[in-house]
């Protein structure tokens, strides 16, 4: 369920980023709540990224938001095989590139789930 936050997107092993179809309506503000389950697997090295529109709607010395389109390349700029953590450090510090030195009007928050390759099992 996204609570009404903008979809997530789905970082793949090559560095593609797509938009990951995962309908929910807004929670809390009385309407009847309409769920959807999203499933799929992540393989290894591949990034499932959840964020607020905190993050899409920010904006720096110009009038321009950050916008899905900077999210998708920030996240395409990521190193070769990130962690979680290399992808949330990339994010924030493009952001922050954006933002220099103004300050945040809405909360941004990101959820970054990063699949691992599996262990080797010795034989």
């Amino acid at each position: 369920m996204r609570a009404g936050h903008t979809a997530p997107f789905l970082l793949a092993a090559d560095r593609t980023v797509t938009l990951v179809d995962a309908p929910g309506s807004l929670l809390g503000i009385g309407i009847p709540l309409r769920l959807g389950t999203v499933r799929f697997t992540l393989r290894p090295a591949e990034s499932l990224v959840l964020y607020t529109d905190g993050i899409t709607e920010c904006r720096g010395t110009g009038t321009d938001q950050y916008g899905d389109a900077r999210l998708v390349n920030a996240l395409a700029a990521a190193p070769a095989r990130p962690t979680a953590t290399d992808i949330v450090r990339s994010l924030t510090a493009d952001i922050r590139a954006l933002m220099s030195g103004h300050t945040v009007d809405d909360d941004q928050a990101a959820l970054v789930v990063t699949a691992n390759a599996p262990p080797r099992r010795s034989q």
